[in-house]
């Protein structure tokens, strides 16, 4: 086992050249990426949402569509769009990826960081390299999407949290960086809003100082917060009229998960349906005036509905909530999707390559992450809390509301780090564990073998034919 680690471990004169070796090669497939799709424009209802509220706050710096301001969307990564064209001079949505690729730079290097905090520099390393020539990672980059730009948020506010768990002296300047990195990342996407409520006592839990420091740590998350997102909280309650943080799709999108029609199979489909199976079809009854209701008029009875909903049928809820937890960790097929649906003329032996390379990377490195997770040691424990709480907490709002496999994209930086432990050779001792280690790594990869039997063997086995069959 020495041996083995002596060897993958490289000198210290030598970490920081292949560091920089692997931005490189990073950079170069990314630029190579973004020219191969240099005239290919946007597909999703996201990406076009995205584009209409970057025009408008380019153009007159009003948050909005032709019908006027809104809160439908969380505003940073709009203003993101915007801030590039503005810098590039023209509305460009190359501009936007060649952005997004320095970013996704930035991320690489967090990666690296946070790999050599909670593990060692080679571990580090790995955790960079893997996330470098991620494939759905790489695909992101082309897509005027959230992803990149919170994962890179994300992804700072876990190293701010290790580094406070690290230095208890400067925990409460650190937590500050926590708070300031999780406001933003909520701004860019609203499943973190609520989150500074569990993790200010997290991080005040996992600093290893005084109970004075302690509480220094817990002030500096929310002073960090609240000074992010208050401004954007106090414009959307006074446009909506009623109470709201970051955007007014929370309260539909719980809903669209959890009503008598939420489509089992597609939960995160929930708008396809009309007429008297549509979210918004009891409110139409119950509230004649609802159409006169604001924005988050109309997502606060949504969100209350969708409450009751849950509260009243308890199994239901609990059966769709494992279907969703299965979404969430399900596998990788925006990018098959994206080529099932014409979007990218490439050739058919390129799509079957590119398609096993997708799939292929995610089952491997989430066993691997399994391995590392549970098998490699943990030097300084308290470390590890926060990057897994944001990899649970993620999870777990998306199994209340709805899961899908995109969503799991940001926080997988995390669980790669684990899965550099194990490549690094930090877990592979399985006889030399406790029981209940070796017995939680059988049950993860146990939950991801059913998981993913039943998407290929069951929900999706007509498309997968149908793919397989257009390639051959």
């Amino acid at each position: 086992m020495t041996e083995m680690s002596s060897a993958l471990t490289p000198s210290r004169s030598r970490r920081p050249w292949l560091l920089t070796a692997i931005l490189a090669a990073a950079l170069l497939l990314r630029l190579g990426l973004v020219f191969g799709v240099r005239d290919i424009g946007i597909h999703t209802d996201d990406e076009r949402d995205y584009v209409k509220l970057a025009q408008s706050l380019e153009a007159d710096q009003r948050f909005g569509y032709d019908s006027g301001s809104t809160s439908m969307r969380p505003p940073l990564y709009p203003a993101f769009v915007a801030l590039t064209w503005a810098a590039a001079g023209a509305q460009s949505l190359t501009a936007v990826r060649l952005a997004q690729t320095a970013l996704s730079l930035a991320s690489i290097v967090l990666v690296f960081l946070l790999g050599r905090r909670l593990f060692t520099p080679t571990a580090g390393l790995w955790a960079a390299a893997l996330w470098a020539f991620y494939p759905s990672f790489l695909y992101a980059n082309v897509l005027v999407l959230t992803e990149v730009l919170f994962t890179c948020l994300l992804l700072a506010a876990c190293l701010c949290a290790v580094a406070a768990a690290s230095a208890p002296e400067r925990a409460g300047w650190w937590a500050l960086g926590v708070g300031l990195a999780v406001g933003l990342a909520a701004l860019t996407r609203s499943v973190l809003w609520p989150f500074p409520i569990v993790l200010a006592p997290a991080l005040a839990w996992v600093t290893a100082g005084s109970w004075r420091q302690r509480g220094f740590a817990a002030l500096g998350v929310l002073v960090g917060y609240l000074a992010v997102v208050a401004p954007w909280a106090i414009r959307n309650t006074s446009l909506q009229q009623t109470f709201v943080v970051v955007d007014t799709m929370g309260g539909l999108n719980l809903r669209m998960g959890n009503y008598e029609y939420t489509i089992e199979d597609r939960m995160w489909d929930g708008v396809s349906l009309t007429g008297d199976k549509a979210w918004s079809h009891e409110m139409v009854l119950e509230h004649p005036e609802a159409s006169q209701w604001t924005e988050g008029q109309r997502d606060r009875w949504a969100r209350q509905r969708a409450t009751d909903y849950m509260l009243s049928h308890p199994w239901t809820t609990v059966r769709r909530s494992a279907l969703k937890f299965a979404d969430f960790w399900g596998l990788e097929r925006e990018y098959i999707a994206a080529l099932q649906a014409g979007k990218y003329p490439v050739p058919g032996w390129f799509q079957a390559v590119s398609s096993v390379a997708v799939l292929g990377a995610y089952v491997v490195l989430m066993v691997m992450a399994c391995f590392g997770l549970f098998l490699a040691p943990w030097p300084q424990w308290r470390r590890h809390v926060v990057p897994l709480l944001a990899v649970v907490w993620v999870c777990a709002i998306h199994s209340i509301v709805f899961g899908h496999s995109r969503y799991h994209l940001p926080v997988m930086p995390i669980l790669l780090v684990y899965s550099a432990a194990a490549l690094s050779g930090l877990s592979w001792r399985w006889t030399a564990v406790v029981a209940w280690r070796r017995t939680a790594v059988a049950c993860a990869l146990l939950a991801l073998v059913c998981i993913w039997g039943r998407e290929v063997l069951v929900r999706d086995a007509d498309r997968i034919r149908h793919f397989m069959t257009a390639q051959l």
